[in-house]
């Protein structure tokens, strides 16, 4: 029995993170292969015709299935997967079967971060595509604030921060934050 996968394409955000495949199958002689699609731009160099010859594919063959070695750091073009498994005693099986990509993590320590009475994004220096958790802790400067509240998590201007009083409204305060994202 012969499985092939739908075409997986990362996308740019996780160019150069480490692709996994975690399959789960049953059978006799089980073996994995894969293949990519060339990752060469689609329409060429800036001075190349947008079209090529009239006999050429528009898209890019895909290669040759390789053995699959456990996992590989990803570029930006389209992969597929096929699973082989042999005839024998035991019904071949495909239970999962999926593409795992770990991005690596964001983190950025930020200490002494002043909150203004409506509310500051902090000053992220990383390049984010998601941020996906902002630790923070209050300060005791003092003021009125007893509480922090991380109000969106804007991957782009900076996670908005807002400090609050005894009655919820917003005011003033001290803060050490930690977005994190990737």
């Amino acid at each position: 029995m012969s499985y092939e996968t739908t075409v997986v394409t990362p996308n740019e955000a996780v160019v150069g993170s480490t692709m996994t495949f975690d399959v789960a199958m049953t059978g006799d002689m089980m073996k994995i292969s894969y293949r990519g699609y060339g990752g060469t731009k689609m329409y060429g160099e800036d001075n190349e015709p947008v079209y090529g010859d009239d006999d050429a594919l528009f898209y890019p063959s895909p290669g040759e299935y390789t053995p699959w070695p456990g996992q590989v750091t990803t570029q930006y073009m389209p992969y597929q997967f096929r699973l082989d498994i042999g005839g024998g005693a035991t019904r071949p099986t495909v239970d999962t079967c999926r593409v795992v990509i770990d991005v690596p993590d964001i983190m950025e320590p930020m200490n002494d971060i002043e909150i203004a009475a409506t509310g500051t994004r902090l000053p992220i220096r990383e390049t984010y595509h998601v941020i996906e958790n902002v630790q923070v802790t209050l300060q005791d400067d003092g003021g009125q604030a007893i509480s922090v509240k991380v109000m969106d998590k804007d991957p782009k201007r900076g996670p908005l921060i807002a400090c609050l009083d005894a009655e919820g409204n917003w005011v003033k305060g001290i803060v050490d934050a930690t977005p994190q994202g990737y």
